[in-house]
């Protein structure tokens, strides 16, 4: 884990007399601000600045000059962060394209702004084609440290076959689909056809050719839903070296205490960040299904 250190702010009040207090006080907040805002190290700048302030007051007013102690900002330390992602427009820096098995000519999946099959919208979808395809996608959002990581997703194909699975994963390092490759990465997802099955495991080594899996947990729960076009809302917390998988369904965001935490699993070699993205896997005949991955909400924190 990145070190977490002491004290965040070394702020001291500003002590000002006569006409010139309201002045450096509204200055005293302008320039904090600032100093948050940009993440600098700025004790010099902002001594400068008032000092400036503090003559331009003695010149035009004739008092004395007061002593101010303004604030100084030292970030040595992790900036906590919300990323959000609604993809609308319906790809904003992730990718899309297509893979292809280069024996058979066969096109395995594809990602990116696709046409609904149902009522023709466009929204970002993962299409998987071919038997016992798996897909690792990851965008661009990270985590760092202690986070939350949430989706929506949905099966856009009306087929309710079974041994397909959808769902989201971490990675240590971004994966290219075009090429995938990934270690340590962890997937959690759930499996069609079998009544709410779920699934958390851990790809130690992965490509096109050699994915095996640790399986880290799995059940049956009804908070995840098979039904067409309906939500499931998945999401992965990290506190420390253990990671939470929790879920829920439904057509709206989940009302405070909705989710259900389906498992744990600690490890104490995780890296400090991760990559957030899809999980995909496909049985059965070699026909398209679609799959919409939406509402991406990240909060990473120290």
């Amino acid at each position: 884990m990145l070190k977490r250190i002491g004290n965040r702010y070394a702020v001291v009040a500003a002590v000002i007399c006569g006409a010139a207090l309201l002045i450096l006080t509204m200055r005293a907040a302008a320039l904090r601000a600032e100093a948050m805002g940009d993440g600098t190290t700025v004790g010099n700048a902002v001594v400068g600045q008032a000092r400036g302030l503090l003559q331009a007051t003695i010149a035009s007013t004739g008092t004395l000059e007061p002593r101010a102690y303004f604030p100084v900002v030292f970030r040595d330390w992790f900036q906590e962060y919300t990323v959000q992602e609604h993809f609308d427009p319906p790809v904003v820096g992730w990718p899309e394209g297509s893979v292809r098995n280069t024996i058979t000519v066969h096109q395995e999946f594809n990602y990116g702004p696709l046409v609904d099959e149902g009522d023709g919208s466009t929204v970002y979808q993962v299409g998987i084609r071919d038997n016992n395809d798996h897909v690792f996608l990851t965008g661009p959002v990270q985590t760092l440290e202690d986070f939350e990581y949430e989706v929506w997703m949905r099966r856009l194909s009306d087929q309710p076959d079974q041994q397909y699975e959808y769902g989201i994963l971490i990675s240590p390092t971004p994966i290219d689909p075009a090429h995938p490759s990934a270690e340590g990465v962890y997937s959690f997802q759930i499996q069609l056809g079998y009544k709410g099955a779920w699934w958390v495991k851990k790809w130690n080594v992965y490509s096109l050719t050699d994915h095996p899996a640790e399986t880290i947990a799995h059940g049956e729960t009804p908070a995840v839903t098979e039904a067409y076009k309906q939500w499931n809302q998945f999401r992965i917390r990290r506190v420390d070296d253990t990671l939470y998988f929790d879920a829920t369904h439904g057509s709206t965001p989940p009302a405070p205490g909705a989710w259900v935490t389906l498992a744990s699993h600690t490890d104490h070699s995780m890296p400090d960040q991760f990559y957030t993205g899809f999980f995909g896997a496909h049985a059965g005949i070699t026909m398209w299904r679609y799959y919409q991955y939406d509402n991406v909400y990240v909060h990473a924190h120290p």
